[in-house]
């Protein structure tokens, strides 16, 4: 709740988001994974499930229904979560999609397999580029009963480059060399449409739709671009980026936040510039975004 008692929005200048989302999808080079934290709303997931979005990226078990319940039906939990009692949230929505998991470490497959099996469902494995002994996981995964593997992902924080992807693609062939199966090479973020390398299959992205001014600082969109803002500058307090510190830009009356996904966080909905009132599914069950 705002300081004035009114849950607090954010503007969306729907037109901007519109030609953000088509011309993303025009351009990349690969099937698009989109990643809810970006906007957290069902009506920019189906905006980008038009699109062609192959599926999305969920962090949280709050609200994930609601994005089935709008008839999307691929999944992936793009966090690897170790807790059994929140892995077996989530196999229970894999009656109703198809559902996999970045995992990284060893100890969780098990515990997936055992979740797999409670509710009676088939679960993949995505296998992070990051983890310690990736190969042993993924041997693990294709022997475990109610799992299945189903390739690898890699996110760099700092962005992802050529290089990091040539790495992900190896360790993709790697693993195909041992005789096991990897039809998923997973690149993530929304820059790294620009780093795409021949054996990557899917690009994960979550700010691509809305965009913020941590974006059009590092020369990858436009400003203008950016389709959401605020007014209270509170909103956007701690959203800067370690290249561009300052929470927000201001445009032409509009508060732009630096990194839009901590703003999401902090809004209850998004007001669109033709006067929809778009719900945002911010449920806590975990602390990540």
């Amino acid at each position: 709740m705002g300081r004035d008692g009114v849950s607090p929005e954010a503007h969306v200048d729907l037109g901007c988001l519109r030609d953000n989302v088509r011309e993303y999808h025009e351009k990349a080079p690969v099937p698009i994974r989109a990643h809810i934290k970006g906007h957290r709303t069902v009506e920019i997931a189906r905006l980008q499930m038009a699109a062609g979005a192959c599926g999305i990226a969920v962090t949280r078990v709050s609200g994930t229904s609601a994005y089935l319940d709008a008839g999307i039906g691929d999944v992936v939990v793009a966090w690897p979560w170790r807790d059994p009692a929140l892995l077996g949230r989530f196999a229970a929505l894999a009656t109703r999609c198809r559902l996999s998991f970045h995992v990284d470490a060893a100890e969780t497959i098990p515990l997936l397999g055992e979740a797999a099996a409670r509710h009676g469902v088939t679960l993949g494995v995505r296998v992070q580029a990051d983890a310690p002994y990736p190969m042993a996981i993924a041997r693990l995964a294709a022997a475990t009963p109610g799992l299945t593997l189903d390739g690898v992902t890699g996110y760099e924080p700092a962005g992802a480059t050529r290089a990091h992807a040539e790495r992900l693609v190896e360790l993709a062939e790697g693993i195909r060399r041992a005789g096991l199966p990897c039809p998923v090479v997973a690149l993530g973020g929304t820059t790294a449409a620009d780093v795409v390398v021949p054996g990557i299959t899917e690009l994960g992205a979550g700010a691509y739709a809305l965009r913020d001014a941590g974006l059009a600082a590092l020369g990858w969109c436009a400003l203008g671009s950016v389709a959401i803002s605020v007014a209270d500058p509170d909103l956007l307090e701690g959203c800067g980026q370690p290249w561009h510190p300052e929470p927000y830009v201001r445009r032409g009356g509009r508060l732009l936040p630096t990194h839009v996904c901590p703003l999401i966080l902090r809004v209850a909905a998004l007001r669109t510039s033709t006067g929809e009132r778009w719900t945002v599914l911010n449920g806590a069950d975990g602390g990540q975004g």
